[in-house]
């Protein structure tokens, strides 16, 4: 986590940070825990705050020493910490909003009304291989955008465009047919 010391600049700074760091690490991280949701949270946000702590430390903003770091640090896990919490609160917005107004006229297919499965398996299979794809892995295996992007290595945007266009074509055709 500490491999972002990779600029030279005062070397006396740059050990007093490390080591300051090393020795606060625990009260760091209960701090970031009582913060962030959950451990992989956690982790990111004391990554990004270490990482805004060590560049402001670089550009003489803040000076290595225990009484300027600790509340500088602790400010900057909060506004972090913020910032993720608001991140995850419009992907949670966006993704109610595709999931309860658009998926109605894909969803009401079950295992038991084998003919509309069958209609529905062909319109689906008509679409372009990422689009059915993320239509799929959303509606019937329940992965948000973002475990989707991070499943097919593209943007949560990517997926919600996809996603978007997909039930746009599923739509025509269902009202062509």
């Amino acid at each position: 986590m500490f491999n972002w010391w990779h600029r030279k600049g005062d070397e006396d700074a740059r050990q007093q940070c490390r080591s300051w760091f090393h020795a606060s690490r625990h009260r760091l991280y209960l701090y970031a825990r009582r913060r962030a949701g959950s451990t992989t949270d956690v982790e990111l946000l004391l990554s990004r705050t270490l990482e805004r702590v060590a560049e402001a430390v670089y550009r003489g903003r803040v000076a290595p020493e225990e009484d300027s770091l600790l509340p500088y640090t602790l400010r900057a896990l909060s506004n972090e910490a913020m910032k993720m919490g608001m991140a995850d609160s419009r992907r949670r917005r966006a993704e109610a909003c595709y999931s309860s107004n658009q998926s109605a006229e894909v969803m009401p297919v079950t295992a038991s009304d084998s003919d509309t499965g069958r209609s529905l398996s062909a319109l689906l299979s008509r679409l372009p291989e990422k689009q059915a794809e993320v239509v799929i892995l959303h509606l019937w295996e329940e992965r948000s955008f973002a475990e989707i992007g991070r499943m097919l290595g593209v943007g949560e945007s990517t997926v919600r465009a996809r996603y978007d266009a997909a039930l746009r074509k599923l739509k025509q055709m269902m009202n062509e047919s």
